[in-house]
């Protein structure tokens, strides 16, 4: 997985309120398995017109974690 193809997915949702995606950390262990690699992704929601109200944040987040997962990711138990 390259981050190219997660920033496009990301970038296809076109949420207004997302101002910025990036990697946060990169966490390599011999417990994930041979290749693998534990990514924290940042997102940052903001609204020039008011205040983001907490059931948009979930669903933005929720949408941010479907498109991520459709290219093929998973999150982390």
């Amino acid at each position: 997985m390259t981050w190219e193809r997660i920033d496009q997915a990301v970038a296809g949702l076109r949420i207004p309120e997302l101002v910025d995606w990036r990697v946060g950390e990169v966490f390599r262990d011999a417990r994930l398995g041979a290749g693998e690699y534990s990514l924290l992704m940042r997102a940052t929601f903001q609204a020039q017109d008011r205040t983001l109200r907490e059931e948009e944040l979930r669903d933005f987040h929720a949408q941010v974690v479907d498109a991520v997962g459709a290219v093929g990711t998973r999150l982390r138990s």
